[in-house]
C-alpha cells in the first residue's frame, strides 16, 4: 500500500476505482460528452440553415442531434459500453461526411477523432482488444479520410477566416473535452485511493483510527517529538468486563458499547491528539506535547466521562467503566513508540488489577 511519502500516480492506480464509482465516472463522461455533441450538432444546424441555407447540411446535424440524444436512452438504462459504441459510431460519422462533403477539412472538424483515444481509455478499456484496436484502425481512417478527401458539390461557401475560426473553435472544444475528462478520471481516482487508504487506516465499527495506523504514523509522531524537544504521553483504555458485558447483554450490546466509548473518547480529545481502537475492547490515545502531569488529568477526565455517561438500551442504563494506562518519556530521552505503548500496556494492566475504574501511570 502506499505510504504517505509516495507519489500519487492516479493512471496506475486505475484499479482502485470500486464497481460503483467506475459507472458513476462512465456516466458523467458519457453524459458529458453526448451533450457537446448534442449542442454542437444543433448549433452548426442552425449556421448552416440561416446563415448559409444549406438544407442537406442543417437537415444532417439534425438527424446527429437526435442520435445524440438517443445516446442518453442508453445511458439510462446504464448500457455504457453500448452508449460509448453508439457515441463513437454517430461522431465518425459525423466528423467524416461533414468533413467531406459540407464544410471540409480546414474547419477541424477532424479533430475530435482526438478524443477517441480517451474515450477507449476511460470507457472501453474492459472490451476486448480486437473491438479496441478495430475502433482505433476505423478511427484513424476515418482522420485520414475527413482530412484528406473533400466534394464540392454539397459544400457550404465558408470563407478562409471563418474556416479559421470554426477551426480555433473546434480545437478548444476538443481541447476541454480531453482535459475535463482526464481530470475527472483522475479526481475519482484519487478520492477512490484515499478512500481505500482511510478504510484500511480505520475501524469500520467505531471510524477511529486502527492499529495500522499507529504503527504506520505513530514512530513519526515521536520523531517530530524528539526532533523538536516536545513531549509525549501515550493513554492506553480497556473496558472493564467487557466479556462479561457480552455474555451477559449480547454481542449486538457490545457493539454498541464500543461505538458508545468511541463516542465519549473522541469527543473530548483535542484535535491534535490521535485516538485508535487496537484491540477488541482496546483504545490508544497519543498526546503530543504533553508532560505526565496533564496527561494524567486528561486520563482522569476520560475515565470520568466514560464513569459517568452509561450505556442506554431500551431504556435501560448499562454503567461501563474503563482502566486507563498512561506513559511518558521526556523529549531528551526518547524511546521507542513500541516500548512506549507497552509501557501504557503495563499500567492499563496495573489498573486493572487494581478492580477496574482505575488509572495507572509508567516513565518510559
Amino acid at each position: 500500500m502506499k505510504t504517505a511519502n509516495t507519489p500519487f500516480s492516479p493512471f496506475k492506480s486505475a484499479h482502485l476505482l470500486q464497481p460503483g464509482m467506475r459507472r458513476t465516472y462512465r456516466k458523467r463522461i458519457l453524459e458529458t460528452i453526448a451533450s457537446i455533441g448534442f449542442v454542437v450538432s444543433i448549433g452548426y444546424a442552425l449556421i448552416l440553415w440561416f446563415v448559409y441555407s444549406n438544407l442537406y447540411s442543417s437537415l444532417t446535424d439534425c438527424v446527429y442531434a437526435l442520435a445524440y440524444l438517443w445516446c442518453f436512452y442508453w445511458i439510462k438504462q446504464g448500457k455504457y459500453s453500448l452508449s460509448t459504441y453508439w457515441l463513437i459510431f454517430w461522431a465518425s460519422v459525423q466528423v467524416t461526411v461533414g468533413s467531406i462533403f459540407f464544410v471540409g477539412p480546414e474547419t477541424g472538424f477532424q479533430l475530435y477523432f482526438l478524443i477517441l483515444p480517451v474515450m477507449i481509455y476511460l470507457l472501453l478499456a474492459r472490451q476486448p482488444w480486437w473491438a479496441i484496436t478495430g475502433i482505433m484502425l476505423v478511427g484513424g481512417l476515418a482522420f485520414i479520410a475527413s482530412h484528406t478527401l473533400h466534394v464540392e458539390t454539397f459544400r457550404a461557401p465558408i470563407s478562409a477566416s471563418l474556416a479559421q475560426s470554426i477551426f480555433i473553435i473546434n480545437a478548444l472544444i476538443v481541447f476541454a473535452v480531453i482535459f475535463f475528462a482526464v481530470k475527472f478520471f483522475a479526481d475519482e481516482i484519487e478520492h477512490a485511493y484515499r478512500e481505500q487508504e482511510k478504510l484500511v487506516q480505520t475501524d469500520s465499527l467505531t471510524g477511529l483510527f486502527n492499529d495500522r495506523f499507529i504503527l504506520q504514523h505513530a514512530s513519526k509522531l515521536l520523531s517530530l517529538c524528539d526532533r523538536y524537544g516536545h513531549p509525549m504521553s501515550v493513554l492506553r483504555l480497556n473496558i472493564d468486563g467487557f466479556h462479561a458485558f457480552n455474555r451477559a447483554h449480547g454481542i449486538a450490546a457490545g457493539k454498541q458499547a464500543l461505538k458508545h466509548i468511541a463516542s465519549l473518547l473522541a469527543s473530548d480529545v483535542r484535535d491534535a491528539d490521535i485516538l485508535a481502537r487496537t484491540g477488541l475492547d482496546d483504545f490508544v490515545i497519543l498526546l503530543p506535547e504533553t508532560l505526565m502531569d496533564d496527561a494524567l488529568i486528561t486520563a482522569k477526565r476520560l475515565r470520568e466521562r466514560v464513569h459517568n455517561h452509561p450505556l442506554q438500551i431500551d431504556k435501560q442504563l448499562l454503567p461501563l467503566t474503563v482502566s486507563v494506562g498512561v506513559s511518558y518519556c521526556e523529549s531528551n530521552s526518547m524511546v521507542d513508540m513500541q516500548q512506549l505503548i507497552n509501557c501504557a500496556e503495563l499500567a492499563m494492566q496495573e489498573a486493572r488489577s487494581q478492580g477496574g475504574d482505575q488509572i495507572s501511570r509508567q516513565i518510559a
